[in-house]
């Protein structure tokens, strides 16, 4: 079978037919120069997903519509077996193919890419069987041109998560103090074979010290450390030890322990008896151009959570403090590059009440202009919460 597809911006709609038909060949018909540089990329990408589907691609002159129609009736002759699919793609191609739809007889269908549906348009009432498609986040960076250079996989079990989200959201902004806290002054001071931070600690001034002499009591409470001494005096100093090595990491920067959290909310969300998401990764690193060599000088973006439903994207950030308006113009731009104009995007925020209050209004306002789903007080969502809110991004109840 041969599939015949209307050239679309979108990598989305330009390979959402062949992961649904999987045709032996595909025919891309545009009026975009812009189209053999695509579909090179879509033969690559099938490629690699050891697809053996062949891919061809015809440029159509809009301004001579009987070269469109020349061009779609030679293709059409050419191959007996073929099939239009019409999700995307340039207005007047889609006329002159839907009069030679007709004249011909042909099969044409498109795929409603959020619900996976195929949709017969040539009105005989008949489908081509489909399979509905799925993608990883590797497959769908790839498509968009990037690369996913690596991800954070969790350090923490979901238990140990739990307990400490519960820990840092009873007080939110003063915990968010003490990981900044922690983050300061164990800076140059943690031993990564005994898992000990020693602080000297004459220089602390006293309200700090206070500070993080507390957090470090209640995590001993909570057997995160262990060993905690403290000596007084010109020789002062904090002494103690990480029970795990992972904890010390979780408490390096804020929106570790959110991150861990979202991430094991995606993998539990549930919908339709089944998971919600097909794919979910943390911390993933995206190079700009997939045919660059990874290394530290390579251009990429981190962000902090993705997740996959069938075809469709869903970009986290995870903030447990402000967040500037370039970090959201950022993340949106990243989030459309590699996730195609099909992506959700949704920013939580640990308690956004510990922001000033112009602050607050600003990332709503910025939030709502970017179409980015904001969500305010993540210390307070139960675990109904969080699969209601991914159902509810992703336009599912």
């Amino acid at each position: 079978m041969t599939l015949i597809e209307l050239y679309d911006k979108s990598p989305l709609n330009n390979i959402i037919g062949v992961l649904s038909l999987k045709p032996d060949k595909v025919v891309f018909v545009g009026p975009s120069h812009r189209i053999f540089d695509d579909t090179d990329h879509i033969r690559e990408w099938l490629e690699k997903k050891s697809l053996k589907t062949k891919v061809e691609a015809h440029f159509v002159n809009l301004s001579d519509p009987d070269h469109v129609r020349r061009t779609l009736t030679e293709i059409i002759e050419d191959e007996r077996d073929c099939v239009f699919e019409t999700t995307g793609g340039d207005d007047q191609v889609l006329m002159v193919a839907s009069d030679l739809i007709e004249q011909y007889h042909l099969q044409s269908q498109r795929t409603d890419i959020l619900s996976g549906k195929v949709v017969d348009t040539d009105g005989d009432g008949i489908l081509v069987p489909t399979d509905f498609p799925i993608l990883s986040v590797d497959d769908l960076v790839l498509l968009h041109g990037g690369a996913v250079s690596k991800d954070t996989p969790p350090e923490c079990t979901e238990k140990e998560t739990d307990m400490l989200w519960e820990m840092t959201c009873e007080h939110a902004y003063l915990w968010n103090e003490r990981l900044n806290l922690l983050a300061l002054y164990e800076k140059n001071h943690y031993n990564d074979e005994t898992n000990e931070v020693f602080i000297p600690s004459k220089r602390i001034p006293q309200e700090k010290y206070n500070k993080l002499i507390s957090a470090l009591e209640e995590m001993q409470s909570k057997k995160i450390i262990c060993k905690l001494f403290t000596v007084q005096g010109d020789d002062g100093h904090i002494r103690y030890t990480y029970t795990k090595p992972y904890y010390h990491t979780m408490f390096t920067k804020a929106g570790n322990i959110l991150e861990h959290k979202v991430l094991y909310a995606l993998q539990n969300a549930k919908y339709a008896g089944g998971s919600l998401f097909n794919d979910c990764r943390m911390g993933a690193f995206i190079q700009w151009d997939d045919d660059l060599p990874v290394s530290p000088a390579s251009p990429h973006n981190e962000i902090d959570a993705i997740a996959v439903r069938g075809v469709q994207p869903l970009f986290i950030s995870c903030k447990g403090g402000d967040v500037t308006d370039s970090e959201l113009y950022k993340f949106f731009t990243v989030s459309y590059l590699f996730g195609g104009e099909y992506v959700r995007k949704m920013l939580i925020i640990t308690d956004i009440d510990m922001l000033p209050d112009t602050t607050q209004k600003r990332i709503r306002r910025r939030a709502e202009a970017l179409d980015i789903q904001l969500v305010e007080s993540a210390k307070d969502l139960t675990d109904r919460d969080w699969e209601q809110l991914f159902r509810n991004v992703m336009g599912l109840k």
